[in-house]
């Protein structure tokens, strides 16, 4: 039987990295001894290396990424930064992604870019 994946999409919460640390922690406490279930927590970005530095237990992921791997992109940040600090999955395609406009072509472009920086991509279905 295959491992059930259970992913925390944080969204943009919590506010601070104390109060991340803090649901971090609890959540890794309350799913020891979980075996077949793989819980994935997908954070805010900027709190994906320190959280990574509180637990090994919880693999981390990134709540999207960008397509390419530099230039120009004001704010975007890469699958390549996202797996350097400790990202192992990304949430590709969600439906607030595609209300901002996202397309199933770019978001094509990102699962490919994510994979080719070894990163598993969750693909959103609408």
């Amino acid at each position: 039987m295959q491992k059930k994946i259970i992913i925390g999409n944080w969204k943009m919460n919590p506010s601070s990295f104390k109060e991340a640390s803090k649901l971090f922690s609890d959540i890794s406490k309350s799913i020891s001894g979980m075996k077949k279930i793989e819980v994935v927590i997908c954070p805010p970005s900027l709190y994906i290396e320190k959280l990574k530095k509180i637990s090994k237990k919880i693999p981390l992921g990134a709540q999207n990424s960008f397509g390419l791997d530099a230039g120009p992109f004001t704010g975007e940040v890469s699958a390549d930064m996202l797996y350097s600090v400790g990202a192992r999955y990304v949430i590709l395609g969600h439906s607030e992604r595609r209300e901002l406009g996202e397309t199933n072509l770019l978001i094509n472009k990102k699962i490919k870019g994510a994979i080719s920086k070894g990163l598993t991509p969750f693909m959103c279905l609408v």
